[in-house]
């Protein structure tokens, strides 16, 4: 019954990703068509500027072109009224398009975190016990093709937009990574769970979470404040309702990060799938950033276009 469950959720999720890129298509041929009619309307407009001047010279020498021409000007104030209507209406959907972008981008980090973890974990048991060949006793699929990006655009463009010097170290984990040190690995892997550790650490300390209204003193704790608190305050501001669901994942997930670490140094043995791992285990933080930054640009203020992080800075 539960696997049962499980697989109408995942055939949930898959119908919704299909019904999404459905709409969007439906989306892009109404843009196609909003651009068609308006350049259209650009090149008769610039006729008209052009010569209707000159049709009006001719009608006062020859009176019966006069009927064929506007009396007045009405005609280009509805075409103004209609052109603004159709200009709020862009607005409008533009913001609704690009608030649906970060929904549809939440949900993909979400998969994300859990499908780079688990390959990640899988790749290092691999390189612990190598006669137990895995991928083949199990029909494993190669996950590098589905896995193998990491959206770095889009985690790079939030992050570098709230924090640039977290951004600039999330690249130098990658540039450590990358580089030819012989403990580039582990190195690199320490590195991007500080960006983690940082990100929470400095954009919801605990004066920042004890100010907001929900706050109330979490047990087990010596300050009141507790990883979930702070995380609640990071992903959702100080006032936007809260998806526990969500709240608990990302919550656990950042767990799962500190124990799989300590698996991580003692299994790394400096292989070629050790490094996948490692990189595998990289992207599952970068996604897990993502996560946090798409939910919080979710809790952009009415009418603007920028991220708002209210009452998290310390």
């Amino acid at each position: 019954m539960a696997n049962d469950l499980k697989d109408d959720k995942f055939q949930k999720l898959e119908d919704n990703y299909s019904q999404l890129e459905e709409r969007s298509r439906t989306v892009q041929q109404i843009a196609n068509e909003i651009t068609k009619e308006t350049a259209l309307g650009r090149k008769r407009l610039e006729f008209l500027r052009s010569e209707l001047s000159k049709y009006e010279a001719i009608s006062k020498e020859s009176p019966d072109l006069k009927k064929f021409l506007p009396a007045d000007d009405s005609w280009l104030q509805q075409a103004i009224k209609d052109s603004d209507k159709a200009i709020t209406g862009m607005m409008n959907a533009e913001s609704t398009l690009n608030q649906t972008v970060t929904y549809v981008g939440t949900a993909v980090s979400t998969v994300s975190v859990v499908g780079s973890m688990a390959v990640s974990g899988v790749n290092l048991l691999t390189e612990k016990y190598p006669g137990s060949q895995i991928f083949c006793t199990y029909h494993l699929q190669d996950p590098k093709i589905v896995f193998d990006s990491t959206d770095s655009d889009a985690v790079s463009k939030l992050l570098e937009e709230y924090d640039p010097e977290l951004e600039k170290e999330r690249r130098g984990a990658w540039d450590t990574f990358f580089s030819n040190s012989s403990a580039n690995h582990s190195q690199a892997a320490h590195s991007m769970r500080d960006v983690l550790r940082k990100l929470i650490r400095k954009h919801a300390s605990n004066n920042a979470v004890k100010a907001a209204s929900w706050w109330t003193w979490a047990e087990s704790t010596e300050d009141g404040v507790s990883r979930k608190q702070r995380l609640r305050l990071l992903a959702y501001g100080a006032t936007a309702e809260v998806s526990e669901n969500e709240l608990d994942f990302m919550t656990a997930k950042i767990e799962e990060f500190e124990e799989s670490y300590d698996f991580l140094n003692k299994t790394a043995h400096g292989s070629k799938q050790t490094e996948v791992a490692i990189e595998g285990w990289m992207k599952s933080i970068e996604h897990l950033l993502l996560l946090i930054l798409r939910r919080r640009k979710l809790s952009i203020t009415p009418g603007t276009d920028k991220l708002t992080f209210t009452g998290i800075h310390p």
